[in-house]
């Protein structure tokens, strides 16, 4: 009978060298097919490349465990202290890219943001019992015309993606 902690690191070491393979295929990927965007837009090709990437960082999640016990013995508490910064360092790196990959779409606007999405914002900005009242509005589905102008005379824009562009590119 084999050693399963042995199985376990042989997995893990391939896990991670397919996944190494595949964020590199990904930062290929984006080079190749975008030209100049100074910002993610979430064209197709973008979310087929984060998509790639966040498998890739994924699968080094899961195989950096067995990466760590190969040279647990060797490593001492320097290797564990570097094993928990590479891990939790990853682990956000995940989380960055589910980020770009679910949710930057949603809040790009467009179709995908609904009211219940809107409803959904309004209700984490107001659990953070910030003081003050924030009025969240899909633009596009204001049909008073009175309080488009009041927006547009006195409202105030956190961000707006073109200028964002500009600054960039300047």
């Amino acid at each position: 009978m084999k050693d399963p902690l042995a199985n376990f690191i042989r997995f893990g070491a391939v896990v991670a060298i397919f996944a190494g393979a595949l964020m590199g295929f990904a930062d290929i990927y984006h080079a190749v097919a975008e030209t100049l965007i100074t910002e993610y837009s979430g064209s197709p090709t973008e979310q087929v490349g984060s998509i790639i990437f966040l498998i890739g960082r994924v699968l080094v999640v899961c195989g950096l465990p067995a990466l760590y016990l190969h040279h647990a013995s060797s490593a001492g508490k320097f290797g564990f202290i570097a094993f928990t910064v590479a891990m939790l360092g990853n682990t956000l790196m995940v989380a960055s890219d589910w980020n770009e990959v679910f949710i930057a779409p949603i809040l790009r606007g467009g179709a995908d943001l609904t009211l219940k999405v809107l409803y959904r914002i309004m209700d984490e900005l107001d659990d953070l019992l910030l003081p003050y009242i924030i009025d969240l509005s899909i633009f596009d589905t204001i049909g008073d015309p009175d309080v488009i102008e009041h927006i547009q005379r006195v409202g105030v824009t956190f961000y707006d993606k073109s200028e964002a562009i500009c600054e960039l590119a300047a």
